[in-house]
């Protein structure tokens, strides 16, 4: 069942499992429902389409998405794997509520980004993001292009680089194997509940605080180090 209200139309194909939309604003909402077997929905909506809230729910997966506009609030219950989702106008709030396995997010600004599961392969690629949160491990590489990170909250082990374009204010993980930089700003507090064995660097900011518990930092060599 797809429901669409407010400004906009919307064509589906069943055999493709694509939806292509239109005319749509900040002020149209989309629901797409599925009982029964997964199956994979696939949105376009380029030249400034918009959404107040895109939501997935029951079976229905989410497939590739494209929008050149804003979406305010984004929430999908499953996510199809090898799935591209390219939001160039940003996200107030990005939802998944299970894993996410070789998805990548290339995005604008995103205020809450939440996966309810692993994140493993794919990756997060926007302008900045304010709040990161992954319950499970995450194995995606998570880069800003223009602005800071304000905090990731991952329960499991980081094993992807963490990049930011400005600074990072604040990351807790159960381990760190993936390198964290921040170009120009502080790396602010990093609490890592077990071992470190990666590059942290601060290149153009300061390393405020990186606290271990019941871990260690292993060996400072050349596959390891600490730099600001």
């Amino acid at each position: 069942t797809i429901t669409l209200g407010g400004t906009g139309t919307g064509t589906y194909n069943s055999a493709t499992g694509k939806l292509i939309l239109n005319n749509t604003t900040t002020a149209t909402s989309l629901t797409i429902n599925k009982t029964g077997v997964a199956k994979r929905i696939d949105i376009e909506a380029g030249d400034d389409r918009s959404l107040a809230t895109l939501m997935f729910t029951g079976t229905a997966q989410a497939g590739d998405l494209t929008f050149d506009g804003k979406i305010n609030v984004v929430n999908v219950a499953q996510a199809a794997n090898n799935s591209n989702w390219v939001l160039p106008g940003g996200a107030t709030s990005v939802m998944v509520m299970g894993a996410l396995n070789n998805v990548n997010l290339v995005a604008g600004h995103v205020i809450t980004t939440v996966v309810r599961g692993a994140m493993t392969g794919g990756s997060i690629t926007v302008r900045d993001l304010r709040v990161l949160q992954v319950l499970g491990n995450l194995s995606a590489p998570v880069t800003t292009t223009v602005g800071s990170i304000g905090t990731m909250n991952v329960t499991g082990s980081v094993t992807a680089p963490v990049t930011s374009a400005g600074g990072l204010n604040y990351l807790t993980a159960a381990a760190l194997e993936g390198d964290v930089q921040a170009n120009r700003g502080d790396i602010g507090v990093m609490l890592i509940r077990g071992d470190v064995s990666s590059n942290i660097q601060s290149v153009l900011g300061y390393i405020r605080v990186i606290q271990i518990i019941n871990g260690s930092f292993g060996s400072l060599d050349e596959d390891m180090a600490i730099r600001s």
